[in-house]
C-alpha cells in the first residue's frame, strides 16, 4: 500500500474517479487450479495493494510485474487524476483486443488482476508451447499491419518468473 500511496502521491479525484491509492473493491473466492495453484479468499472492501498481493500469492506471480502491468495499460499506479469506473473495469486490458470493444467477461479491477495473472503461468508450465521463447532471438511483428519488419527481441533466459505472454498489441516498432 505504501507503494502505490508513494507512486500515486500527486493523484487527485473529481467527482465519480478514485486514485488507485484509495481503489477498494470487494472480492470473490477463487479456486486453486493448476496455474494459480494457491486458492484467492475474497473480502470485503480489499485495497488495490491487497488485491494485487493475494492475486501474487494465489498465481505465483512477482507482484512487481502486476504493477508494471497496471501502469503499462492504464497508467493507474502514477496517475495525477483519478480514474473513472471504465479504466477500473478494464485495468490490465486483459480481454481488450485492439481491434475490437472489451469482453465484459472480464470486467472489474479484480477480475483484471486475477485473469491477466492467471495465463501468466501458461508459459512458464508449457514453454515449448509459444513461438518467443527464452534464451533465443525472437522476431516480433507489429500488429496491426502483418506485413510490418520483424524486430529481434531477445528474452532473457531463464525466465525470472512467469513473464507475460506478449500481448497481441506490441509497441511500436524501434526506428531504424
Amino acid at each position: 500500500q505504501s507503494f502505490l500511496v508513494q507512486k500515486g502521491s500527486s493523484c487527485v479525484t473529481a467527482p465519480g474517479s478514485t486514485c488507485l491509492k484509495n481503489f477498494r473493491q470487494t472480492t470473490t473466492t477463487r479456486a486453486a487450479d493448476t496455474r494459480c495453484t494457491r486458492a484467492y479468499t475474497g473480502a470485503t472492501n480489499e485495497t488495490a495493494a491487497q488485491i494485487i498481493a493475494k492475486v501474487a500469492v494465489a498465481c505465483g506471480i512477482n507482484p512487481q510485474a502486476l504493477v508494471v502491468m497496471l501502469q503499462k495499460e492504464q497508467g493507474l499506479v502514477t496517475a495525477t487524476a483519478g480514474g473513472n469506473a471504465t479504466r477500473y473495469q478494464a485495468a490490465m486490458g486483459f480481454g481488450c483486443p485492439d481491434t475490437a470493444a472489451c469482453s465484459a467477461l472480464y470486467y472489474g479491477f479484480f477480475n483484471q488482476v486475477y485473469s491477466a495473472a492467471h495465463p501468466s503461468k501458461n508459459y512458464a508450465l508449457n514453454p515449448l508451447a509459444y513461438r518467443h521463447r527464452p534464451g533465443s532471438v525472437n522476431h516480433v511483428l507489429y500488429p496491426p499491419n502483418p506485413a510490418s519488419r520483424p524486430t529481434a527481441s531477445p528474452l532473457p533466459t531463464p525466465a525470472p518468473t512467469a513473464p507475460h505472454t506478449p500481448p497481441p498489441n506490441h509497441p511500436a516498432p524501434p526506428p531504424h
